[in-house]
């Protein structure tokens, strides 16, 4: 399978793509790559639109989903989707600024552009090529919010982010895929839209409007707040904070660019959170280069 698809989906209807997809691929994208309970009203609603982040099978699928004013062959109103999917590796180096990817979708008809098209703006769009703006963007929320919200993204098996401006909001998941760990971007979805974010069979990770913030179904629910700058608190507060401020620290890594020093830092966090045991220079050769020319002279020195 190709590592970047583009496609086009009517809700349990069709998939239409730049690639021949695997049928059970097909299968999943025309029911997963919406939301578990859209709004009820969504077929009165011309504007009604969101993102979907899901995985499936080795895929990270990023959607926008919206009402194009289909049918089903029922003739009832179906919601449609163009999705980008992206093999987890390069989910990794593409795909984590998710806001960036929808910008690209929502330019044209991603079926009739090229997957060169993607990367370049990708490389020109995303806070992962301009670490000055992701740094600016976490500060915009406090570095100790983003880490305490983190700590509970990661922990908690589901969470409500509560949110009164969209575009906050959507800055806020942008740090949010930009900063998780590899293993919990493939065992969660989101979704900036659910009737019914309680339910357990909706997304691991829900936007919610503030307004419904004292529902009683959504009280038992860990939650991030962004409106107050609160969070439900999570467990690797130390490793998360000590790895994200490295990952911005001033002091360059030697022999290393700030994208490569990121990657493997992500790596590293990846581990961390799964509680495995492993050393910085198992990630990468070069660190490894390093330290053998580092025991090298001290040897020396010690002549």
């Amino acid at each position: 399978m190709k590592p970047i698809v583009f496609a086009y989906v009517d809700y349990q209807e069709k998939v239409i793509s730049n690639y021949t997809l695997d049928k059970n691929l097909k299968e999943q994208l025309k029911t997963a790559v919406f939301p578990s309970y859209p709004s009820v009203d969504f077929k009165s609603q011309k504007k009604y639109e969101g993102i979907k982040v899901i995985p499936i099978l080795d895929y990270v699928c990023i959607s926008k989903y919206a009402n194009l004013g289909k049918k089903d062959r029922f003739g009832r109103p179906i919601l449609s989707s163009f999705v980008i999917l992206l093999k987890k590796e390069i989910f990794n180096v593409y795909g984590r600024d998710v806001v960036a990817v929808i910008k690209f979708i929502n330019q044209k008809s991603i079926l009739n552009r090229s997957v060169d098209e993607f990367v370049q703006f990708i490389k020109q769009n995303s806070i992962l090529y301009n670490p000055q703006v992701f740094h600016k963007l976490i500060h915009h929320f406090s570095m100790e919010f983003v880490v305490r919200a983190l700590s509970c993204l990661t922990e908690k098996k589901k969470v409500v982010i509560f949110y009164n401006n969209l575009n906050q909001a959507l800055n806020f998941v942008r740090i949010m895929y930009a900063l998780f760990p590899m293993s919990i971007i493939m065992n969660k979805s989101f979704s900036t839209d659910c009737a019914e974010p309680a339910s357990e069979y909706s997304e691991e990770i829900i936007l919610v409007p503030y307004n419904r913030m004292k529902l009683k179904s959504l009280k038992k629910i860990p939650f991030v707040d962004l409106v107050n700058r609160k969070s439900c608190k999570g467990g690797k507060i130390s490793t998360l904070k000590a790895i994200i401020a490295e990952i911005f620290s001033s002091e360059e890594w030697l022999f290393f660019s700030w994208f490569e020093r990121y990657l493997i830092l992500m790596k590293y966090l990846d581990c961390k959170i799964r509680n495995e045991k492993i050393s910085l220079t198992d990630l990468s050769s070069k660190i490894r280069k390093i330290v053998r020319m580092a025991e090298k002279i001290q040897k020396l020195e010690r002549l």
